[in-house]
């Protein structure tokens, strides 16, 4: 398409072998000219070998159509990957001639009659064996035994093997020792130097162009020359995209800004438009992505209420204050029987790590005082409160250590803190005593079922709401039942939302 933009009277570089542009390095001269004296002097086996991209099938086809001194027959064989029964059929039809037998051996010996007729014609049998280095060892091997077709003076077929260098590492088999002492001739083709490489593009613009005039700046050809590392088949094909990319600018001659383009497009240094474009929407996708778990992790957040912290001017005397209560206690504990003591020790905790109290703890008890996690005892209960240190009865020790719900309660206070309600201060001995048993405003449910002693208050369990509640104080989770005890508790705004440690009040149900 750019043939008259450029002034060319056919594409100067495309990328099939063409003996019409036939280039001729030194080490391509050495090649052909080995095939060109080992066929003609019946020399047998001939080995060219190079890197991919070089011109081997260049060099070959050159020779192919290149006037021949004697009438010659040529048998290529481009797939190379056949058993030695396949080629020997192969070689068969190309001759036009049909095998009398299909036995190996009964083949071998028809075909040396043949070639022993054409020799007496002086014609030239050549079989030409294109990626020879994808062939069979077994047929390789087998191979030898066509090179023993011969007069006494000369072979009887001519041989060529073409391959890249891993030819020359399979020849080195110890299975083809013998046939590769039977290669007359060798020759590898190396890759083109830059001056070579110059030297390469202008020959083809040469032979291409109208007018001989240059198709790519000096700087540009030393940047084609040094990126196609002297390799004839990329030369090519970056040379054909430079004068496409050129011929798309209006550039004549191409320049380095064409070249370095077409290097990034090949070699995959710089995205391409679509990649840029897949590439953003890629990002759009991660971003859109990571708002949606933002939002949704924020708004999960927002669910759990967090325990705000106790300010450092608050926590100080909590602290002081809790170190005191604590000193106290153990004072009169050591003055009590063995019962009074493990149970106040088993029953009584403070705040001495200074956890936070839970928020709606604090806007319904504002005193800040520290207290139980057990159910606190009546403080209009002054027979328990004028009489601390007296000893329990082992009859209370032992309903207080099977009230499950007392215990539950106990190993909670290490976890949680509770205030106070604002009334009339309790002494410390007050609350190291236990609860009265015989006061009806405080016993404990029994596992045979729920108490009818009420009023009642009780403390929030972890994950427990008010229908499970009502379920266990008034035998059942009725709205009813929720509602009475919201209307006796104005901070629950939520049934199914309290904290745990809340301390709530359980009235006596009144139908309405």
């Amino acid at each position: 398409m750019y043939l008259a933009f450029y002034g060319l009277k056919k594409e100067p570089f495309h990328t099939t072998p063409d003996p019409n542009f036939l280039y001729l390095s030194p080490t391509h001269k050495e090649a052909l000219g080995a095939i060109i004296y080992g066929i003609e002097q019946r020399k047998g086996f001939i080995a060219i070998t190079g890197e991919v991209g070089v011109g081997k099938t260049t060099i070959i086809r050159a020779y192919l159509e290149r006037p021949a001194t004697r009438k010659q027959k040529t048998i290529y064989i481009f797939n190379p990957v056949v058993s030695f029964q396949a080629l020997l059929s192969t070689i068969f039809r190309s001759l036009e001639v049909e095998p009398k037998h299909h036995d190996q051996p009964e083949m071998v010996n028809q075909l040396h009659e043949i070639l022993i007729e054409e020799y007496r014609s002086n014609s030239t049998v050549v079989l030409v064996i294109d990626e020879a280095q994808n062939m069979p060892v077994e047929t390789l091997e087998n191979l030898r035994m066509l090179s023993n077709l011969e007069t006494v003076a000369d072979k009887l077929i001519q041989i060529v093997l073409i391959g890249q260098p891993e030819l020359n590492t399979l020849l080195d088999d110890p299975k083809l020792k013998a046939l590769k002492q039977r290669i007359a001739l060798r020759s590898t083709i190396c890759p083109l130097t830059p001056k070579e490489s110059q030297a390469y593009i202008e020959h083809r613009v040469n032979l291409a162009s109208h007018t001989g005039h240059p198709l790519f700046t000096s700087d540009a050809m030393k940047l084609l020359a040094q990126k196609s590392q002297g390799i004839p088949r990329r030369l090519n094909i970056l040379c054909d995209n430079a004068l496409i990319t050129g011929y798309g600018r209006q550039k004549n001659p191409a320049t380095v800004s064409e070249v370095r383009e077409i290097l990034a497009d090949l070699d995959s240094k710089g995205p391409s438009l679509l990649s840029r474009w897949q590439f953003l929407a890629a990002a759009a996708l991660l971003l859109a992505l990571a708002s949606f778990f933002i939002v949704f992790s924020f708004s999960a957040n927002q669910q759990v209420p967090s325990e705000p912290t106790i300010n450092s001017h608050e926590s100080r005397p909590i602290e002081e204050n809790s170190l005191k209560n604590d000193t106290e206690i153990r004072k009169l504990s050591q003055n009590q029987p063995g019962s009074t003591s493990d149970h106040i020790e088993g029953h009584l905790e403070f705040n001495k790590e200074n956890q936070p109290i839970p928020r709606q703890a604090q806007n319904q008890y504002p005193n800040n005082t520290t207290a139980l996690a057990s159910p606190l005892p009546d403080p209009e209960n002054t027979e328990t409160l004028n009489n601390p240190t007296s000893p329990l009865s082992s009859s209370q020790i032992n309903s207080e250590n099977s009230d499950s719900d007392s215990l539950k309660l106990a190993n909670k206070s290490a976890e949680k803190s509770i205030v106070l309600p604002s009334g009339p201060q309790t002494s410390i001995q007050s609350i190291a005593s236990p609860p009265n048993q015989g006061d009806p405003e405080f016993q404990v449910p029994s596992d045979n079922g729920p108490t009818k002693t009420f009023p009642r208050t009780r403390l929030v369990k972890k994950g427990e709401n008010l229908s499970r509640i009502t379920t266990e104080i008034y035998g059942s989770n009725d709205p009813a039942y929720v509602n009475w005890v919201r209307e006796h508790n104005s901070e629950i705004t939520n049934p199914d939302f309290i904290l745990p440690g809340q301390q709530i009040i359980l009235p006596e149900y009144v139908k309405e």
